[in-house]
């Protein structure tokens, strides 16, 4: 990590200590994927993006995992993980790092809202597949760029929700949330989601939507937030948060 620019690096750094707000989110995250989660033989478990490991223990013991890492950037964070008994790495995709693991480690492979932040999705995705045992799987989540309300953004001449533009500010879409920029560089439409996996031998067995937790305010927030849970069940690539599953065969 020591070559990496200073601007980049402060930037990733405070977006992700905003991150410490969104503890129930993340919690409701991991509850909203526990029907594509498997049960039974007790999982060797890796969360890329484990931040200080709060979803990494919620995720660990819904499957019982017999052994929990975990991987991030930010070193202070890391250390709440290791007090919550998570075996951890200090990596940084961005500069093309590998994964400090051996082949085939790993049972199940978990990359929460990640993928969307990482200069080159490929070199992830082939470390999920040189990572996953053969009969493993990985669950990945990502914001969804055609989703309803980015087609009716588009519509408005309005910057796509969850995508932008610039380091320092939310500019282009009068409706997005406030604070420092997430820094999401690769925004997925649910055919590129679906297509690129495959490149790297990894099978896609599931790819829909999912419905964000939390109590939006305002009317058009619980409006959003009942259109989401309608196309959950009608049409749930037009969801907000997109989630595939991908196997190791």
């Amino acid at each position: 990590m020591s070559n990496k620019p200073d601007l980049v690096l402060g930037f990733y750094e405070a977006a992700e200590h905003q991150r410490q707000k969104s503890a129930p989110i993340d919690a409701g995250r991991i509850a909203a994927l526990m029907p594509l989660l498997t049960t039974g033989r007790a999982p060797d478990l890796l969360d890329i993006g484990c931040y200080d490991g709060a979803k990494t223990a919620i995720l660990a013991e819904y499957v019982g995992a017999k052994r929990v890492c975990g991987v991030d950037f930010l070193a202070e964070q890391l250390d709440l993980a290791r007090g919550r008994g998570i075996e951890t790495a200090r990596i940084d995709l961005n500069q093309g790092e590998g994964l400090p693991f051996a082949d085939r480690s790993f049972d199940l492979i978990f990359v929460g809202d990640v993928i969307e932040h990482i200069f080159s999705p490929d070199l992830l995705l082939e470390e999920i597949a040189r990572l996953l045992r053969p009969g493993g799987y990985a669950l990945l989540t990502t914001p969804n760029l055609a989703s309803w309300r980015n087609r009716i953004a588009l519509l408005l001449g309005w910057q796509p929700f969850m995508t932008e533009v610039s380091t320092r500010y939310r500019v282009g879409n009068p409706r997005a949330p406030a604070g420092l920029p997430s820094g999401h560089i690769r925004v997925f439409a649910p055919r590129a989601l679906r297509e690129l996996p495959t490149y790297y031998g990894l099978v896609v067995v599931y790819l829909g939507g999912m419905r964000l937790p939390g109590r939006p305010a305002g009317l058009i927030g619980r409006l959003s937030h009942l259109i989401d849970k309608l196309l959950l069940r009608v049409a749930p690539t037009l969801c907000d948060e997109l989630v595939i599953k991908l196997e190791r065969r």
